[in-house]
């Protein structure tokens, strides 16, 4: 299903972002954090860094995309220290909560406001 949202015209980004993708990505890694990541070896602090974050996605508190440069562990993502697994939940999560476009959009301004209609869960 295609949605009206509305771009970021700095920047690019979605500034609306699907909610229904963010939690099931939110979940997920909330999920792996909660489960699967040892913590003895949380050395960088992803589990107390992303929690919160994947909470209030979940819980529909992040209604607007947060820019990448606000999200934690920059770095570390970056550079894809943490194991595949943890990478690969990362970097959807962090793609999905800054509103990075995965495809080309074609915008369209509409009072102003650059929108672009994109596909949504």
């Amino acid at each position: 299903m295609k949605k009206l949202v509305r771009i970021d015209p700095n920047t690019g980004r979605i500034i609306d972002i699907d909610q229904e993708k963010l939690k099931r990505i939110a979940k997920e890694l909330l999920d792996y954090l909660n489960l699967d990541l040892d913590p003895q070896y949380d050395t960088h602090g992803v589990k107390a860094a992303f929690s919160s974050l994947c909470n209030d996605a979940i819980n529909g508190k992040i209604k607007e995309a947060i820019p990448p440069d606000d999200l934690p562990l920059e770095y570390q993502r970056r550079e894809r220290i943490f194991d595949e697994k943890l990478n690969k939940l990362l970097a959807r999560f962090c793609v999905t909560v800054s509103g990075t476009p995965l495809e080309q959009i074609t915008t369209q301004d509409i009072d102003g406001v650059p929108h672009a209609y994109i596909e949504v869960e």
